[in-house]
């Protein structure tokens, strides 16, 4: 698809490290394309789904990721944030506890983007919106693309009003009524499954590799849990 793209028609590209050029209306109009993107995926006949797109089960892989968080454990021990130690060790917490909290949940699952983020995601002159690289899609609540997606374009230190009224946003887009508690339970799943299993690449790859914006979704993304959880 990238090269199907006038890049001199484009207003935002490749601006992961960049939050500070999302607008609140854009970032509107992305949680509102994304929606419409879950929505009628979701409408799709078992058999119309690709058999290479799976339900998404980390708890299968746990020894993967009880590994990452223990390597981040190690690597980031010494960091200047004095949140640090306590965020990363909540890791292996998370992913223990992420098989009962997804049993517990009450939604309807869809094909997700899951690496949805402004790396991913272009957005013309014109306002329009450009999501590709889908290679890594996978079936899991919509709550998942949209939290990864906030993390990369919110600021350091976001006001928490600010994260509350996209996420009201994002609620007043669904077709039926849902109560919003379980709603926002699967906000808190997403995030967990989010820091565990992508977030956690993130950071021990940074340890070989440039992921400029990895310590900053990291933060933002647990800044977002725990306004979730006093919400």
């Amino acid at each position: 698809l990238l090269e199907f793209l006038k890049y001199n028609e484009l207003q935002l590209f490749n601006s992961e490290n960049n939050p500070e050029k999302w607008s609140t209306a854009t970032i509107r109009n992305v949680i509102k394309m994304i929606h419409d993107v879950h929505r009628q995926l979701s409408l799709l006949e078992p058999t119309e789904i690709p058999k290479e797109l799976t339900v998404f089960e980390p708890w299968k892989a746990r020894d993967l990721y009880v590994k990452l968080a223990e390597i981040i454990i190690k690597e980031y021990r010494d960091h200047p944030n004095q949140q640090w130690q306590n965020y990363t060790g909540r890791l292996l917490q998370f992913m223990d506890e992420l098989k009962t909290e997804h049993d517990a949940i009450r939604i309807s699952k869809t094909i997700i983007h899951n690496d949805f983020n402004p790396r991913n995601i272009t957005i013309r002159q014109d306002g329009s919106v450009c999501i590709y690289d889908w290679e890594l899609a996978v079936i899991d609540f919509p709550h998942r693309d949209i939290v990864e997606f906030l993390s990369f374009v919110l600021p350091e230190s976001f006001d928490a009003e600010v994260l509350r009224k996209l996420l009201d946003f994002h609620y007043s887009l669904q077709p039926r009524v849902t109560p919003r508690d379980a709603w926002k339970r699967a906000y808190s799943f997403a995030l967990k499954e989010y820091l565990v299993t992508r977030v956690s690449f993130y950071l021990t790859g940074r340890i070989i590799l440039e992921f400029e914006f990895a310590e900053r979704i990291f933060l933002n993304a647990f800044r977002m849990f725990e306004i979730i959880e006093d919400w």
